[in-house]
Parts: C-alpha cells; structure tokens; sequence
C-alpha cells in the first residue's frame, strides 16, 4: 500500500526534520502464492513505530548540502549508526557518519553535533559500507577517486566510539592504496574484520575479492597466506565483483556477479570459502553457485543473508515484460543446492509500485521471517519501498493489509537503502530523500509485535 508524508523542513547547521504518514492507496501484484492466512501462529507483525522521531520517521540534513545514505549499523545500546556521503566541503563528496539515540534524535555526544566526516583532498570520498568492532570503533568502507575519473582505490576509514578518527589504524586511521571498490564489510568476533568487492587484475579486468584485516588495519596472512582472496569464475573473467557478505559458522557467503565478456551479459553469484580463505568445495560446484536469471542481461545479487534455519536468502531485482523490474529473492541450503520449498521452486518475487522496484536489503527477523527495503519507482517519483514474507517465501499480507509498503517522504526522490534490527527485535530502515535541492538522511522504524 502506498503511504504518504510531509517533510517539513529547517534550515540550520544540522537540521533533523520529522514527518507524518496517512495511508491510502494500493500496492502492486506478485507471482506468489498463499497469504497471510498460511503464516505460521508465532508470527511477528511489524508497523511504523510512531514513537521513532516524529511519527516514525526523521529526516536530517547536516550542512544545507547533498547527504546520500548508504548504510547502518545498530550498536549494542541500540544507537543507530548511518554512513554515507555528503558534499560539505564543496563539490567533492566526502565520507559521513551520523550517530542517533535509540528514539531518532540526533547524538550530539558524537563528532561535532551528532556527525562526523573524513575528506581525502581533492577526491570524491563514496562511503559504502559500515560495521561495528567489538571495541566499539566504527569501521567506515568504499572508495575514492578523482572526480570524473574510473581511477577507483579502496578506502578503508577508522573512527573511534565518540566520532573521532582512530589515528593507531593503518596509516592515521586509513587505508587506501588498493585499487578498487569495497562494497561490504563485516566484523569478526575476535575484532579482525572482512570486506568483500572488486580489485583490479594484472590485465585490466575486474576480479571479486574478500580481504581479512587485523583490528590495526594490517593484513590477516592467516587468510589465504596473504590476506586477501581474489576469484575469477572460469568461464566469466573480464568483470567480477563482490557485492555482499555474510559470516555463517566457520563459513563466509559471499553474493556478487561475473562477466562472460567485456560489455557482455552478467550472472549472479554466490561463493563459498572456510575462514581460512581456502574454497568450500562441498558447496555448489568450485564452491560457486552461478544463476543466469536472464541470459543476455545483466543479473547480480546485491545481498546476502544466513539464517538460523540454515538457508541462504539472496536478493536481485527480476525482469519484467516490457521493460519493469521487481523484488527478487531466491533461497539456497548451505549445500548450495536451491531451497524447492521456498516460493516458487526456491525463487520469489513481488511488485510493490506496480511498476519498478529494485530491492536493497534483506533481514531475518527473530521468527524466521523476512523483511526486505529498496526503492518502488511509480510514474512520477521514488518511494521507499518494503515486502515481508514468511521464511517459506508467503506473502505476509498482516504487513500493511498486502504484505508491500510504498513509503512517500517527498514528492521527488526517496531511496531506502538499508536495514538494521535493534536489540527489542525493531526494524530501523535507512536511506536518503529528496528536498527542493538536496538530498537527506531519512530514517524510518518499525515496530515488532508477537500475534
């Protein structure tokens, strides 16, 4: 179902802006089948949480400039962690991380105000990623570059609990002198952390890698002697990349795409290797799953999920004549085999805008189900766009009366980007919005209720 709200907008320093939403409206078909009536009894329903800001939503732009969310983080105490980037300092973006209290607020105990950027002279800075270390540093990933450039190097940034920069990690709280793009990033218990993405080969071409690093930004050799592992799929070798990354046990997932020539058609991908870096080879077949979901196009899972029932949740966006695409989620067992009692033969799909959506996270909240964000594109706009589904792949139809949500903050663009789970079970979702001439932070709750 499609909701509304209205920003109302201050111009300050740093601004935190609310909205209210009033329902209306309806959301688009799905190939799937079964409803609400087929969940099981212990399932969870999930509701905007109108004590979250104003009304459930908060809205903050720091420094009258563009601000494009791209990732969170929920720490232990339930503050909320939002990176991304931002043009403060000119037109060069920058990285940005702002921190909230557990209601949306602003924390002004961190960095200056409540935020906290880094700026690498006279590159564009694109903050990707972000992850929690058990010490409570923050660990900031993406890339730079000179604007206008394809000259891309991974930037790994380093922040210490209060916003400042971490100057004992790597060299004065960076890394960047690998040529490439980290998209993802997850802590390890031991306080050693993983990135996955694409660096580049002796050719030219593109190569998905995963990187082990040590909590001081050095290398971990007790990964693949090296600390690092690029893979090149045989039969696709000119452009892979790594999107996301999941820690199962002793086995790391990760979820990407390769190319079988350059400018060519791409394939989803899933790789499997033990923490050690080596291959899994009981998964799949070389420890790779690839999926062709529509030859000739391009095809990639953007996100990765294990659950606690063993199954593998990877999300895509489909194809849809003529021309429109929706929410795409396939399951897999931890064997690499697809899930047949999932969906539809392992596979789901939803139209949420009746016209385009392309999904950007996935969660397993505590009874197994799923919840997915993204962005439902209607004729004349963006709108935060949702669908929760029970872990067999139904429709939860007690979620927003259809099981889909479009979420209206402005009338131009709105982008939701991101999903995290505070420790009571609630959704936090993240991304950005559209004013008059820039771009917001924009935060959103849902509330958990057992039925």
């Amino acid at each position: 179902m499609l909701k509304f709200g209205k920003i109302i907008f201050l111009c300050i320093l740093v601004s935190t802006v609310t909205l209210s939403g009033c329902g209306g409206g309806g959301a688009g078909s799905d190939n799937m089948p079964g409803g609400g009536d087929d969940l099981p009894d212990d399932a969870q329903s999930v509701q905007i949480d109108t004590s979250f800001g104003l009304n459930g939503v908060t809205i903050t732009n720091i420094n009258n400039c563009n601000n494009i969310l791209k990732a969170i983080i929920i720490q232990p105490d339930d503050k909320i962690i939002a990176a991304g980037s931002n043009n403060t300092n000119g037109a060069n973006e920058d990285f940005i991380i702002v921190r909230y209290n557990k209601d949306g607020t602003l924390d002004a105990s961190f960095g200056t105000g409540g935020y906290s950027t880094y700026e690498k002279s006279g590159t564009d800075d694109e903050l990707v990623a972000v992850t929690l270390l058990p010490d409570g540093r923050i660990i900031t990933c993406g890339y730079n570059r000179v604007p206008y450039s394809v000259d891309y190097k991974q930037m790994i940034v380093c922040y210490n609990s209060d916003g400042s920069i971490n100057e004992d990690f790597g060299i004065n709280g960076i890394i960047n002198n690998v040529p490439g793009i980290i998209y993802d990033v997850k802590a390890l218990a031991d306080g050693n952390f993983l990135v996955c993405g694409y660096n580049l080969s002796g050719l030219g071409w593109n190569n998905a890698f995963v990187a082990k690093y040590k909590p001081d930004g050095t290398l971990n050799t007790d990964f693949n002697n090296t600390g690092s592992r690029s893979f090149i799929m045989t039969g696709y070798t000119t452009s892979n990349c790594a999107y996301s990354i999941s820690i199962y046990s002793d086995k790391i997932f990760v979820a990407g795409k390769g190319q079988t020539e350059l400018n060519g058609g791409t394939v989803s991908i899933i790789k499997c290797l033990n923490m050690n870096g080596t291959d899994d080879t009981m998964f799949g077949a070389e420890s790779l799953v690839i999926v062709d979901v529509r030859p000739g196009f391009d095809d990639y899972f953007n996100k990765i999920v294990v659950s606690s029932n063993n199954k593998i949740y990877v999300t895509s966006y489909r194809y849809v004549y003529p021309a429109h695409t929706n929410f795409n989620v396939m399951c897999y067992n931890l064997n690499g085999s697809i899930d047949t009692t999932f969906g539809t033969d392992g596979v789901l799909t939803a139209s949420v805008s009746n016209y385009s959506d392309d999904p950007s996270d996935i969660i397993v909240l505590n009874d197994e189900s799923l919840f997915t964000c993204g962005v439902g594109t209607t004729m004349t706009d963006y709108d935060f766009a949702f669908a929760k589904f029970s872990a067999s792949g139904i429709l939860d139809c007690d979620f927003d009366g259809d099981g889909k949500m479009l979420y209206q903050l402005s009338d131009k663009q709105d982008r939701c980007r991101a999903l995290g789970v505070q420790s009571n079970g609630d959704i936090i979702a993240a991304g950005y919005s559209k004013n008059i001439n820039n771009y917001d932070f924009a935060i959103m709750r849902f509330k958990i209720n057992a039925q």
